[in-house]
């Protein structure tokens, strides 16, 4: 069966605007890397399929082509598909993070425009958001048959967020996992757990009994392993 993988979207903010740039493939197209290897098609594109010959669009364009496309039935990955209602929330989120076309360039990106015309292709790299904007309209009233816009490269690069440190405090006591066995949860693997017959530095520490109960249930160690929650009444710093 085939179908389309939604591997990112970053939208480019445009004089108040959004391009609602994804990078997508089917999950049955390949393509050889630079060292020959047969990897996942991906390709960037904009969404505009209410809106065809357009490519900047307001707010509520976007939530409309957001509704439209809620009807497909996308994938995440190539063994999950989103939800009902997730693509269309993945899609609005977009505009949150849109940024101008010279912040892509920054870091060393490339946007690139191909017009397709009958006998052949003129492609451009626009290096500010006003030549993306004269190009983009000029394309408009143009006799091109297709307009191609996207990133000039398979990854984004952007800088990296730096998380904020915390600082750890003392609490009184602490939740643990046990299971039948005497084992105390350390951590999840691929295969299974780690785990210690003591509380230990490498025991995995809960702050509220809550926090507890939902890490259990999301990954079904009740279930699974016959991991309970227990209350350690010990200072510890988490």
């Amino acid at each position: 069966m085939g179908y389309e993988i939604f591997y990112d979207r970053r939208f480019i903010l445009l004089d108040g605007k959004f391009i609602p740039l994804c990078q997508h493939g089917s999950n049955n197209c390949f393509e050889y890397n630079a060292q020959g290897r047969l990897i996942s098609e991906k390709t960037w594109s904009v969404m505009n399929y209410l809106f065809p010959k357009r490519y900047i669009f307001s707010e509520e364009e976007i939530r409309a082509l957001a509704e439209e496309y809620e009807k497909g039935s996308f994938f995440k990955s190539r063994y999950r598909r989103f939800e009902p209602g997730e693509f269309k929330k993945w899609f609005i989120n977009g505009m949150k993070n849109a940024k101008p076309l010279e912040y892509y360039l920054e870091y060393g990106n490339r946007l690139y425009i191909a017009k397709h015309y009958q006998n052949k292709v003129e492609r451009s790299y626009p290096k500010t958001s006003a030549e993306l904007f004269t190009e983009l309209s000029l394309a408009v009233l143009s006799d091109v048959d297709w307009l191609e816009i996207g990133f000039d490269g398979r990854d984004i690069y952007l800088p990296k967020r730096k998380r904020k440190k915390r600082e750890k405090q003392r609490y009184p006591f602490y939740y643990v996992l046990i299971n039948d066995k005497g084992h105390y949860l350390c951590r999840l693997t691929r295969y299974g757990y780690r785990y210690a017959v003591f509380t230990s530095y490498y025991v995995k520490k809960f702050k509220k009994e809550s926090e507890a109960l939902r890490y259990m249930n999301k990954y079904r160690l009740d279930k699974e392993w016959g991991f309970e929650v227990k209350r350690i009444d010990e200072p510890a710093m988490l």
